[in-house]
């Protein structure tokens, strides 16, 4: 729903009053699912992307009181990351879950894929057919598309 509505509101489809709703999600996200952190990351990527469209006067770049909007929501959106049992502490508790080997060796969905059984190869052939649909696509991929492309196959790959 974030993706959605972030993407939405670049592509400008989405007006400014769209962006309320992130830190409300982010406040729930936080508190339900560790994978929160991904959110983030997502956000920063999206917000860094946007922000080379601008700098880049690219067509279909959001000017800068979009992008000013944009900053404001992920100001909310971080801050909102903070309202959990833990406050600022759970980033640590997350930054100890990861660099635990015994605890990754655990988290079956934590390991890197290998091209080996189903789910793998239904994995690797999903990255074939991203590629293939920037490449067909009506439209060419944004920086941001490439950007957030990028991020998510390194972490999909290294884990």
């Amino acid at each position: 729903l974030c993706a959605l509505i972030r993407g939405a509101y670049a592509a400008g489809q989405a007006r400014p009053r769209a962006l309320i709703v992130l830190p409300v999600i982010r406040a729930f996200w936080v508190n339900v699912h560790g994978a929160f952190a991904l959110g983030l990351g997502m956000l920063a990527v999206v917000v860094a992307g946007e922000t080379l469209r601008r700098l880049l006067r690219q067509a279909g770049a959001p000017d800068w009181s979009r992008l000013a909007r944009l900053y404001l929501a992920a100001a909310g959106t971080v801050a909102a990351t903070l309202i959990n049992p833990s406050g600022a502490g759970l980033f640590g508790y997350v930054r100890t879950l990861l660099a635990n080997g015994s605890i990754q060796s655990l988290v079956s969905e934590w390991p890197p894929p290998a091209p080996r059984g189903i789910a793998n190869t239904v994995f690797f052939f999903s990255i074939l057919a991203l590629l293939a649909a920037f490449a067909l696509g009506r439209r060419r991929p944004s920086i941001t598309d490439l950007l957030l492309a990028c991020a998510f196959l390194w972490l999909a790959w290294g884990s």
